[in-house]
């Protein structure tokens, strides 16, 4: 430490020794009471913060599969955007379509490639 925080801290502890010179013995034990009846406390329940330390790893599992499909929706969800004719190449033509129907959809697909190459007026 550097000289201005030990002569700081040095200040502290003489005016903390001044002020615990001034308790009356009443009060002293009131206090002594009081800091054991504290640590008794501490000591039944785990400390400060086991409650969280009982959750932890509980919350650590559930943190991981959370964390897992949110990279897999959000991989799916970019394929999805990359290529958004993808559900549509694997799409299979049910067999009650008529044959006006399935021209129709030939027609569709010849459309569309004329606008992807720069064909379509």
């Amino acid at each position: 430490m550097n000289d201005p925080e030990d002569k700081m801290l040095e200040n502290l502890r003489n005016s903390f020794a001044r002020d615990e010179a001034q308790i009356d013995a009443d009060t002293a034990q009131k206090l002594r009471i009081a800091r054991q009846e504290a640590l008794k406390g501490n000591r039944r329940s785990g400390g400060p913060g086991s409650a969280w330390q009982s959750v932890i790893p509980h919350l650590v599992p559930a943190a991981a599969l959370a964390s897992a499909l949110f990279v897999i929706v959000g991989l799916w969800q970019f394929s999805s955007i990359q290529n958004p004719r993808a559900g549509l190449d694997n799409f299979e033509m049910s067999a009650d379509l008529s044959e006006s129907e399935l021209e129709l959809v030939e027609d569709l697909e010849f459309y569309e490639w004329l606008d992807v190459h720069g064909y379509a007026g």
